[in-house]
């Protein structure tokens, strides 16, 4: 069975639209309308958005919350999720195990997922941040959907650039919307763009555990615990004091029974948080308790 719906991309790559000096002060939009239009996108009202801004950058052409907004929709344009049930797997492992159904959760890795965009649309959109990105260098939002329009494009090189270049803007705000905005190609598994992001943010943020963080997670959604395991470990050197982080690869070494390892990594900071307070306690047991799933 086949299903298709519109894709929204993820509220990260919508900028939060701090009021933009500059970019033509004398006719530049109200905060207020910025703040309607904002709205609108939220929605998924892309068709009054782009009316409203085609008609407000006529004043403003360069002003950046505008280029934004406009890039934005044009990221969601034509972009349309396929999720197909893999009904021929679902029959062999029904013969195979003997039983009248499956899990939900075994139902849920049989579904594939396929992504189609227009290429028109994200170049156009990918144009349009960079616009925004000249006008507002120092807007951390904006740098981030441009980085993000570029890697869907494919355009590896110039999303590194966009992002070293205005990296002293990436605080941990701008961080969250980067991961965010990584986490929609793990989601719609698109993987070797996932995995180029990856190394895009290694490279650009070399200080940062964005890269080696996600690195890991496109090596579990390929069944590869070992590797993952070594980025996690590496991300976790650059931000000890994560405990997301932490706990997400204490959880993987658990499951993956190397428990003198997932104490060490456990302990240091069990103090702070609970949840690495009980892995302690469960890595003292050396196997007989092993969590199923997130603890």
């Amino acid at each position: 069975m086949r299903t298709k719906t519109t894709f929204l991309v993820t509220l990260l790559l919508t900028p939060f639209f701090a009021p933009a000096p500059a970019a033509g002060a004398a006719s530049a939009p109200a905060a207020e309308s910025i703040r309607e239009l904002r709205d609108l996108l939220a929605r998924g009202d892309c068709d009054t958005v782009l009316d409203r801004v085609s008609e407000m950058r006529r004043s403003a052409p360069r002003h950046p919350d505008l280029l934004a907004l406009e890039a934005n929709c044009r990221m969601r344009e034509d972009r349309v999720i396929e999720r197909r049930f893999d009904e021929d797997m679902y029959e062999r492992l029904i013969l195979g195990t003997g039983r009248d159904s499956l899990p939900a959760r075994a139902k849920q890795l049989l579904e594939r997922v396929d992504v189609r965009f227009s290429r028109k649309s994200v170049r156009r959109a990918s144009e349009l941040f960079l616009q925004a990105v000249e006008a507002a260098p120092y807007r951390a939002d904006i740098v981030v959907g441009a980085t993000a329009a570029l890697v869907d494009m494919g355009e590896d090189e110039a999303a590194r650039d966009v992002l070293a270049e205005h990296s002293r803007v990436i605080d941990a705000g701008a961080a969250r919307e980067l991961d965010e905005a990584a986490g929609d190609f793990l989601r719609t598994r698109r993987l070797e763009r996932a995995a180029a992001f990856a190394e895009i943010l290694r490279s650009a943020l070399p200080r940062s555990p964005l890269g080696p963080a996600l690195a890991a997670r496109v090596h579990l959604a390929r069944f590869r615990a070992v590797p993952a395991i070594e980025e996690l470990e590496r991300a976790v050197e650059l931000d000890p004091s994560n405990l997301a982080l932490r706990e997400e690869l204490v959880r993987l070494l658990i499951a993956a029974r190397r428990f003198d390892r997932a104490f060490e990594a456990a302990s240091s900071h069990a103090v702070e948080d609970l949840s690495l307070a009980v892995s302690v306690a469960l890595t003292r047991s050396h196997g007989r308790i092993v969590p199923a799933g997130p603890i």
